[in-house]
């Protein structure tokens, strides 16, 4: 017989759980905010805590909103929407502040959050999985469960829903097997790098290329080959510095915000007077020229 349990979340874990005591019992429930009431069913049980889903909002709190994305809570990517963008600030540094003070011995860590000026479409790239079902691609992220594909016509973080791209990326995966193609965003034109097991035709990408307008290139790989079509080279500019990086290079997902660590980084440096800086995940080396502009000697690794 499935256990009901009706409370009131008090706090948030990590993760984004909601946190209910109940007789003295933790039951982490998903897609709840402090001051939810709620009633949860329990779905795994252990000694000394549980894990529960929503059977009914009695009450939502001051810092429960709607989310922005139709696929909030089947999509296993986001957990925080249910959130108020100011709700969401306060519960990372809570969580930042946490782990400097139990995991690390810090003690109280004066820390500053600075919120984005984008909070939609601000990503610059993302991962999608396809697959063929009874004969029909899906193209998607993996589902809240982390075993199934829910398949998606668009991703609120990275592109509205007017946009055509995923869906052209799922026409061109219907010829395909299964594999994963990562999409890549400069102003309003894409580059598509779609990772599979079997290299197919190279036709395929020539005609999809053609067809679709946006489409600045396609990278295709299978661990052993790499065919590019198009311009498959992208630019971003970054505090006066060009830089150029294709599909392979690893780069940040939300450039605005990242320039706010380079920044800190910068007046780190300076505050210091380090006269050699040692850049260890570098990735292209941004943070690397940077400081190199201020005469800094850098290695980045």
């Amino acid at each position: 017989m499935e256990e009901l349990v009706t409370g009131q979340i008090d706090t948030l874990a990590f993760g984004g759980y909601g946190v209910l005591r109940h007789n003295n019992f933790v039951i982490f429930v998903p897609f709840t905010a402090p001051g939810d009431r709620i009633t949860c069913r329990i779905v795994d049980k252990k000694k000394r805590y549980a894990f529960g889903v929503v059977e009914e909002y009695l009450q939502k709190g001051p810092s429960h909103t709607t989310p922005g994305c139709p696929y909030y809570g089947e999509c296993g990517g986001c957990q925080l929407q249910h959130l108020t963008y100011e709700a969401q600030l306060d519960y990372k540094q809570t969580s930042v502040k946490d782990a400097f003070s139990r995991i690390g011995s810090l003690g109280d860590v004066p820390l500053e959050i600075l919120p984005a000026e984008m909070q939609w479409q601000y990503r610059r790239h993302v991962t999608l999985h396809f697959k063929q079902v009874d004969k029909i691609c899906k193209l998607g992220y993996i589902a809240i469960d982390h075993k199934s594909l829910l398949s998606i016509t668009h991703c609120p973080i990275f592109n509205n829903a007017d946009d055509p791209v995923i869906s052209e990326a799922r026409e061109l995966a219907n010829f395909l097997d299964e594999g994963d193609v990562s999409i890549y965003k400069q102003d309003d034109k894409y580059v598509l790098h779609y990772q599979l097991d079997k290299m197919p035709s190279e036709s395929y990408f020539q005609k999809a290329l053609a067809r679709n307008s946006s489409w600045l290139g396609i990278v295709v790989s299978n661990g052993r080959k790499v065919k590019s079509f198009g311009q498959t080279t992208l630019h971003i500019v970054v505090e006066g510095l060009n830089i150029s990086f294709t599909p392979h290079t690893f780069i940040q997902n939300h450039p605005e915000q990242s320039l706010n660590i380079y920044k800190k980084v910068m007046e780190i440096a300076e505050a210091t007077k380090a006269s050699h800086v040692l850049d260890f995940y570098c990735g292209i080396g941004i943070s690397s020229l940077l400081l190199a502009q201020k005469k800094h000697s850098s290695h980045g690794d």
